[in-house]
């Protein structure tokens, strides 16, 4: 019962070697789930004959525990209580009380007072209750203490028993807002706002009727009835003075980024200045956590690298919103998202500066699509009284493509010696050459590599494949390594292999002995000259010789001949080269012997080019 439906088998690798797969889904639950396992072959299966297709049992214990979820519930957006009226009961305070999904519902929670925040008052006294309680119904239970006065943001914590142990959540905070209406106070009214931050300092005048009466100017003036204010407290949420019109209509202009509360007192008095209408008008501007913004490129292109990238400025234009937020702080969230391997081996990051930092995994290339979020920190105040259900007040998100391209990598180049003179046409092999991957784009051909072979362009290079690359070399002495290059923009990639061609201007055959004097002959030799390590230059090659290794020549190299086209034809008393039979003649082309058809049938004592023709005596 804790696992949801029939486990999956398969068979993966890891760490090059095949290992067994399971797939499952679990239940949400906790418990053991006990696995027995057994590996089938489909070979045969005659016990008779010794077959044994099934290996032995192996079992394993799965633990499941789950994490705990956040409880919930939900309360009034605001109570008020006139001061001094004693023990109060608000049945059904909470409702929605919840622990957690159905499987957390025989857990214990407790409510609690978590804060009181003074929004707008006549004193600074934020210990506000004497007593506060809410029980496991949601029943409120509170009284005030008889100078509390104003309005007040109130948080309540709920606890429930399920711990915060394997990332779970134990708590939730709600807030509602709390007005104490002064005793014997005039009839009262509320109007809330969000801080205008957006106009930059221009903010619209708003007027309300704040009377229960609705007369024309000709009829107040024949009452002869008169409007006044008696009191404004915090002026500095307005840009001018509140003020009463002609005919009762309360009129006001915020000041811009301003926020907090005021109580204007309005009255309406009758011909002989009695007080018809005495009302208290409670102005609550909320703060607005405007959204930062930021801009970044659509796109950013590097080529694989061990080393980690660093590119500052990658986010520009940073803002946490108007002048008034500017003393806060921004962070970013990076998300990435690629198909199949993960191509990084740290998390892409960007720093408050903008700043963009990540290191590619070894060897990994392909392109990942990076979700990028800012987030200021006035919207991680728990208690403050923003707007930000507003969905144009929520973190700005953007998206840029990060293309990851391989170097290319030269693996061979045949043939290997080449001549000094220049010439010799190779061939190059590897990858990464030209395809989609390397590039970006796929093509026919491409005009935008460069072959290089010992610091010198190779002439007439041509694309064949992704795998492949044909050049003329240049000409050349001892050593040179061999690099291919893209060309693509600001962006270049190059892979090289080095000694990847060797300038032979002598060859030497003959025979290595035991001794140097009679000792008995081991095998056959061939050497080449100058020798990479003293090669000297085109004009003024080195005196030095270099041995060819790995040929595996059973006797001795008694004649050398070269067609210029970088294959050299040795021919000797050797019958074997290693384990091939060869029959006295071998092709080399500088890294690998080869057999020419079934050889011939004795000694080899000279060769020789004739009408493009090999010639053996």
């Amino acid at each position: 019962h804790l696992i949801a439906g029939a486990p999956e088998f398969g068979f993966t690798e890891l760490d090059g070697a095949l290992a067994g797969l399971i797939k499952f889904r679990t239940n949400s639950m906790a418990g053991v789930s006990t696995f027995t396992v057994l590996l089938r072959d489909d070979g045969p299966t005659d016990v008779a004959t010794g077959d044994v297709g099934v290996s032995d049992e192996h079992v394993f214990h799965l633990y499941i525990r789950t994490r705990n979820f956040r409880p919930s519930f939900q309360s009034p957006a605001s109570i008020s209580v006139r001061a001094n009226t004693g023990p109060q009961v608000v049945e059904g305070f909470a409702t929605r009380i919840s622990a957690g999904p159905a499987f957390e519902s025989y857990q214990t929670m407790t409510f609690s007072l978590d804060s009181v925040r003074q929004v707008n008052g006549l004193n600074d006294e934020v210990a506000i209750f004497s007593d506060f309680a809410v029980d496991q119904n949601g029943t409120l239970r509170y009284e005030v203490t008889g100078v509390s006065q104003g309005i007040f943001s109130v948080s309540l914590r709920l606890v429930d028993s399920g711990g915060i142990s394997f990332g779970g959540t134990d708590t939730f905070v709600g807030n509602f807002l709390f007005t104490v209406i002064p005793p014997e106070a005039p009839s009262s009214a509320l109007f809330e706002f969000p801080l205008d931050e957006a106009d930059e300092g221009e903010s619209t005048p708003v007027c309300y009727n704040v009377f229960n009466i609705s007369l024309a100017q000709a009829e107040i003036e024949h009452l002869n009835i008169t409007f006044q204010i008696i009191s404004v407290s915090s002026r500095e949420l307005f840009a001018a003075t509140p003020a009463l019109d002609a005919v009762g209509t309360l009129c006001f202009t915020l000041q811009p980024f301003e926020h907090g509360s005021s109580i204007i007192r309005a009255q309406l008095l009758n011909a002989d200045m009695e007080i018809i209408e005495d009302n208290l008008v409670t102005v609550l501007v909320r703060s607005v956590n405007n959204k930062a913004t930021f801009d970044i490129p659509e796109s950013l292109n590097v080529v694989e690298s061990d080393r980690p990238f660093t590119f500052r400025n990658f986010a520009t234009n940073i803002s946490t919103g108007p002048t008034n937020e500017a003393d806060q702080i921004v962070s970013f969230l990076a998300q990435t998202m690629t198909v199949g391997t993960d191509l990084f081996s740290s998390e892409v990051s960007v720093d408050t500066d903008g700043t963009l930092t990540f290191q590619i995994a070894r060897g990994q290339s392909g392109v990942a699509n990076i979700l990028l979020r800012i987030q200021d920190s006035g919207e991680r105040d728990a208690n403050a009284l923003t707007w930000t259900q507003d969905a144009a007040l929520l973190p700005v998100t953007k998206t840029f493509v990060l293309r990851i391209f391989p170097r290319p990598v030269i693996s061979s180049v045949l043939p290997r010696i080449a001549s000094t003179r220049g010439g010799t046409l190779l061939t190059i092999g590897g990858k990464h050459f030209g395809s989609l991957l390397s590039r970006g784009f796929q093509a026919e051909t491409y005009a935008d590599f460069a072959v290089v072979v010992g610091g010198a362009p190779c002439s007439n290079a041509s694309f064949i494949s992704d795998e492949e690359v044909r050049c003329t070399a240049p000409p050349g002495i001892g050593a040179a390594a061999v690099a291919f290059n893209i060309t693509d923009g600001e962006l270049t990639r190059s892979g090289e292999l080095a000694a990847g061609v060797e300038y032979a201007l002598v060859l030497v055959g003959g025979v290595r002995v035991a001794s140097r004097t009679s000792g008995p002959e081991t095998a056959g030799f061939l050497g080449f000259g100058p020798a990479a390590a003293l090669a000297g230059t085109v004009d003024k090659p080195g005196a030095s010789l270099g041995a060819a290794e790995g040929l595996g020549l059973s006797r001795a190299v008694q004649a050398i001949v070269s067609t210029g086209t970088g294959l050299v034809y040795l021919g000797g008393n050797f019958l074997k080269a290693g384990d091939m039979e060869v029959g006295y003649v071998v092709s080399w082309d500088g890294v690998q012997l080869g057999r020419l058809g079934l050889g011939l049938d004795g000694a080899v004592n000279s060769l020789a080019v004739y009408d493009g023709m090999v010639v053996a005596g």
